[in-house]
C-alpha cells in the first residue's frame, strides 16, 4: 500500500479525499462527473424514501473564505428512483474502478432500515446513516437531529441491524452532528461502539442553526421554514471538526475509523485531519 492508500470501514481507498453528500451527486450523471474526478471514491445522496424537493428560498450563502450556510433540505428524487437507478450508478463508478457509497436519511429507524437495504442491493459499497441532518422542517418546527438522542440512534441502528443478515460484514457509517457536551458525545459512542455493523462514524455534519445577515440586513438564508437558520460549514468549522474527530477517535473502538468533514479546503487541512486521527476525509 502506498503512502497515500487509505483503509476506510474495510475499503481500500486510493488515496483519502473524497466528496460528502450533499446538493450534488444524486444522478446517474453526476456519479459519472465524479468518477471523472479526482474523488477516492463516489458518495451519493443524502437519499430519502419519499421525494424531496428543496427548500424554497435562498438555500446557500458564503462570507468568501470564513464560513457557509446551507439549508438544502434533502433534495432527492426518493427511494423508487434510487431502486431503478442505484445498480447503474454501482456500474459506472466500478468501472471507473471507485467504489459507491451511499447516504440515507431516515425520518423514522424503519425508513433508516428500507434505505440501507435499498442501497445495498443496488450495488452500494458502503451506507452512510445520515444521523445529523439539520435542515429538514415541517409545518413551522424543525425536526429532530438525531444523533443527538443515544435513544433515537439505537433504535435506528438496532432497527437496521435487525434487517441486515448478522453473520456477513457489511460497510455501515454514521454521519454526526458536532457535539458540545462531551458526556453526550461519550453516550451516543457507546451506543455506536455496541452496533454488529458500524464500520466508521463521520465527523461532522454541519453546525445546526447557524444565522448571518448579508447586504442590508437581510437574512443571508430566506427559506420561509427555518427563519434564517441553517446548518454552518467551511473554514470556520474546521476547528470544531478537528475536536470532534479527536473525541471520537479516543472513545470508539479500533475497528470503527474514523472519517473527517468540515472545512476541508486545502492539503494542509487534509493533513490535519489526518493527523488527529481521521482515516479520510469528505469535501463537500
Amino acid at each position: 500500500m502506498s503512502k497515500i492508500e487509505t483503509m476506510v470501514a474495510r475499503i481500500k481507498l486510493e488515496h483519502p479525499i473524497m466528496n460528502g453528500p450533499g446538493a450534488r451527486c444524486k444522478t446517474v450523471q453526476e456519479v459519472q462527473e465524479l468518477t471523472r474526478s479526482l474523488s477516492a471514491a463516489v458518495m451519493v445522496g443524502s437519499i430519502t424514501k419519499e421525494p424531496r424537493p428543496s427548500n424554497s428560498g435562498e438555500v446557500y450563502w458564503s462570507s468568501q473564505g470564513g464560513f457557509s450556510l446551507n439549508s438544502f433540505g434533502l433534495p432527492n428524487p426518493g427511494a423508487s428512483f434510487y431502486q431503478r437507478y442505484l445498480p447503474e450508478m454501482a456500474y459506472v463508478a466500478h468501472k471507473a474502478g471507485k467504489t459507491l457509497w451511499v447516504s440515507v436519511a431516515g425520518f423514522t429507524p424503519e425508513e433508516f432500515a428500507f434505505l440501507t437495504v435499498l442501497a445495498l442491493q443496488g450495488g452500494a459499497d458502503l451506507v452512510e446513516l445520515n444521523l445529523g441532518c439539520p435542515n429538514v422542517w415541517d409545518g413551522g418546527r424543525q425536526k429532530r437531529i438525531f444523533s443527538f438522542d443515544p435513544e433515537l440512534v439505537e433504535a435506528v441502528l438496532s432497527t437496521v441491524s435487525q434487517s441486515l443478515n448478522i453473520d456477513r460484514a457489511y460497510a455501515i457509517s454514521v454521519k454526526v452532528s458536532p457535539f458540545s457536551d462531551p458526556v453526550l458525545l461519550e453516550e451516543v459512542s457507546s451506543v455506536i461502539a455496541a452496533s454488529p455493523h458500524v464500520a466508521a462514524v463521520t465527523a461532522v455534519n454541519t453546525f445546526p442553526n447557524a444565522f448571518a445577515f448579508k447586504e442590508k440586513w437581510e437574512p443571508a438564508i430566506s427559506t420561509q421554514s427555518s427563519g434564517g437558520l441553517a446548518g454552518m460549514g467551511g473554514p470556520a468549522l474546521k476547528a470544531i471538526g478537528l475536536g470532534q474527530v479527536i473525541q471520537w477517535r479516543a472513545l470508539l473502538p479500533k475497528h470503527i475509523d474514523v472519517i473527517g468533514a468540515g472545512g476541508v479546503c486545502s492539503g494542509q487541512d487534509v493533513a490535519e485531519y489526518l493527523r488527529v486521527g481521521a482515516k479520510a476525509v469528505q469535501v463537500a
